[in-house]
């Protein structure tokens, strides 16, 4: 169909573009208002393109041997690597939120399982209440993945 062939080279492109958003460029270029949608389903189109992007991605890592490529990350997000005997922990924060995490007063850690694959097993949120006003609303300030569930 018209504009398949278009969403793959558009994909390829665009490998971490959002796929939503790369089907729309494609549907805006190939729409014609007088033809009953000759491009087919936005869904399905949205659904190839999503497909086709994934099997461009790097593959996911096995072992903590990972190494960052600092050039796709914000500087100095990436605060280092702590080991303590078989167990890594990356941790990611900004140097605004460590001062905002210095001066709260209220803070909790929240753990996660669910949002990471191996060999990463644990995702570490630390959050604050940060109050402006008379609003207070709760923000993530440091993020640690960690290679096993122990702190």
């Amino acid at each position: 169909k018209p504009g398949t062939v278009k969403a793959i080279k558009i994909t390829a492109a665009n490998l971490f573009a959002p796929s939503g958003a790369l089907k729309d460029d494609v549907l805006v270029e190939h729409m014609n208002p007088d033809t009953p949608c000759p491009i087919g389903n936005p869904t399905n189109l949205a659904s190839l393109v999503k497909r086709h992007s994934q099997k461009l991605w790097p593959s996911d890592p096995t072992d903590l041997d990972i190494g960052f490529d600092e050039s796709f990350i914000l500087d100095s997000f990436f605060r280092g690597e702590v080991t303590v005997g078989t167990s890594n922990s990356f941790i990611f924060a900004t140097d605004d939120q460590l001062s905002k995490l210095a001066d709260t007063r209220i803070w909790y850690v929240d753990e996660t399982f669910k949002v990471v694959k191996e060999p990463i097993k644990l995702l570490l949120g630390f959050h604050g209440f940060l109050k402006s006003g008379k609003n207070m609303k709760q923000v993530p300030l440091v993020l640690a993945f960690k290679s096993s569930e122990g702190y």
